[in-house]
């Protein structure tokens, strides 16, 4: 028997070692192996296939199946064939025919098996590490980069001084909460799979995706594909069935964009989409660029979060009072605690903080602050002998993630010396209607104990006649769009009957109505004209600090103008 050429296995063997190291793919160093073996060993026709099947690093899973040589002989000689298996229905096979009247001699054969069995084993195990290294950098739910990943990608396009040329995305899915309210979490993980493969389909070339937990993503695309990336993006439907279950979900987005261009890291990229994505949720169409002024927006925004423990502890939280209006004879008969901040000699405006506030959940604390100050302020007129009147509180939407905070009203009003009907609470309705009955609930609990219960704004985002008809609110809070600008009073018959409608419907409902913003004599006709019996607005008072709110309930009349419309 003879022995191996080593030369030529040498040969081979350094071949492999150097394709493999430049990160060709198995399959290009297969083919060139193949070829460069043929005329060494006479090879009339190869054949190779591989199999991988789907993966969350290979969603769409790889199936290779080429002709590498073939001499057009209608007849071979010797066959050799190569094949394993690569684990879970996948597979790996090589066929070698020798050229016709060639017959491989057994030292040939087992060269030939030496070679292609040192390929496979080190092809497998740059495989493998390629596969580990992108696993580290992979969202393994999803199939994109995860945050590790995409950030790594950044820094390597930024040193190519090409990342000018394009944003970084930050994009939330809308409402993705709703799909676990149909399907389970394992389906929902599912669900959002298959969108964050829709993304990926909408990226091109160097562009890519990333999840950065939950149903947040970060896209990075070229400024010349962005307004067709952010057009599509909001048109994604996702049809899923599920153990006869099925439902088509459509997700828009919410998206913070901002640009490459300018920056030195990867995270102030990451920082710069994160501001603009939070001042998205503030616009109606959900859409923000990062701005100069918006990071100064931001980071007044961020002062105030920092702020806000220490301001609590000081007591920096001034409440203040807008009268409530029966327009029957212009008397007071409630009024609605407005928050300030007052901060170094400085009197902050509820709109300049509360958004903060709301995103991070602190005005849950600051809700619980403002009952617990009126509580305190009505024991304290009680006391001194004055007439109180109902107050109302504003309590944020936020609350309906938060296990009992119906009990923690209660047992702040329950500590006072008042009675429960002095106080009132305004919610907020959620834009998710999920939570109508988690609302329900509270609505109830807080009714039996004798608070009374409003919808604040009604009409302004959300608000639809189901909630009131399925929560059993007692007043009903109507915003101020519903009435009509000076300058839209000639035209003002659809408006009127629309407001006079609500109004009837609210009654019959054996509802309380008020009206918010009225500021014109001609508005106030207007709501009176509709039947509804309070309001309250600048025309008769501002929020005022409590000093002065007293001296009304003392004068607990009005005194209009006599002015038609």
């Amino acid at each position: 028997m003879g022995v191996f050429n080593n030369e030529i296995l040498a040969k081979f063997v350094n071949q492999i070692d150097s394709e493999c190291s430049r990160d060709f793919e198995p399959a290009e160093i297969c083919e060139c192996l193949l070829l460069d073996m043929s005329d060494i060993y006479q090879i009339g026709k190869a054949t190779f296939e591989f199999i991988e099947p789907a993966s969350p690093l290979r969603p769409d899973g790889i199936h290779i199946e080429k002709v590498v040589i073939d001499r057009n002989n209608s007849r071979f000689g010797d066959m050799y064939q190569y094949y394993t298996q690569t684990g879970d229905r996948g597979s790996f096979k090589i066929v070698t025919y020798s050229m016709e009247n060639v017959h491989w001699t057994d030292i040939e054969k087992e060269e030939i098996e030496y070679i292609l069995t040192y390929f496979y084993k080190t092809a497998s195990r740059y495989v493998i590490t390629k596969l580990l290294r992108k696993s580290l950098a992979m969202d393994m739910m999803t199939g994109v980069y995860n945050q590790a990943g995409f950030l790594a990608y950044i820094e390597k396009q930024m040193a190519t001084k090409q990342a000018y040329k394009y944003y970084t995305v930050f994009l939330n899915v809308r409402n993705f909460g709703f799909v676990n309210k149909v399907f389970s979490h394992q389906q929902g993980d599912e669900i959002l799979r298959k969108y964050a493969q829709a993304v990926n389909a909408l990226v091109e070339g160097d562009e890519i995706v990333g999840r950065v937990g939950g149903d947040n993503f970060v896209v990075y695309v070229h400024k010349d594909n962005i307004d067709r990336f952010l057009d599509a993006v909001d048109k994604i439907v996702i049809e899923h069935d599920f153990e006869g279950v099925y439902r088509k979900f459509e997700f828009p987005s919410i998206k913070g964009i901002a640009s490459m261009e300018g920056l030195n890291n990867s995270h102030d990229i990451m920082n710069k989409c994160g501001m603009a994505y939070q001042f998205a949720r503030k616009t109606k169409s959900g859409k923000a660029y990062f701005a100069r002024d918006l990071y100064e927006k931001v980071m007044k925004q961020q002062e105030y979060v920092i702020n806000f423990t220490e301001a609590i502890e000081n007591e920096e939280f001034v409440v203040y009072y807008q009268p409530k209006i029966d327009v029957d004879n212009n008397s007071l008969v409630g009024a609605e605690a407005l928050v300030r901040w007052q901060r170094d000699s400085q009197l902050i405006m509820p709109m300049e903080f509360i958004p903060s506030l709301e995103q991070n959940g602190s005005i849950r604390i600051l809700d619980y602050y403002v009952l617990k100050k009126v509580c305190e302020q009505l024991d304290r007129w009680k006391k001194n002998g004055m007439q109180i009147i109902r107050i109302s509180v504003n309590f944020s939407r936020k609350h309906f993630e938060e296990e009992g905070f119906v009990e923690k009203i209660i047992n702040i009003v329950s500590s006072y010396n008042i009675e429960p009907n002095y106080i009132e609470i305004e919610l907020t309705e959620s834009d998710s209607y999920q939570d109508y009955d988690v609302m329900s609930k509270a609505v109830n609990q807080l009714k039996a104990y004798g608070i009374h219960v409003s919808i604040d704004d009604f009409g302004a985002l959300y608000s639809s006649f189901n909630l009131i008809k399925n929560t059993g609110f007692d007043i009903v809070k109507i915003d101020k769009s519903f009435i009509p600008k000076e300058s839209q009073y000639e035209n003002r018959e659809k408006e009127f009957t629309l407001f006079r409608n609500i109004m009837n419907l609210i009654a019959e409902l054996n509802m309380e109505s008020i009206v918010e913003g009225v500021e014109s004599v001609e508005q106030l006709e207007f709501v009176k004209a509709s039947n509804c019996k309070f309001v309250q607005g600048y025309l008769f008072d501002k929020p005022m600090p409590c000093e002065e709110f007293e001296k009304r309930l003392g004068d607990w009349k009005y005194t209009i103008p006599d002015e038609g419309m």
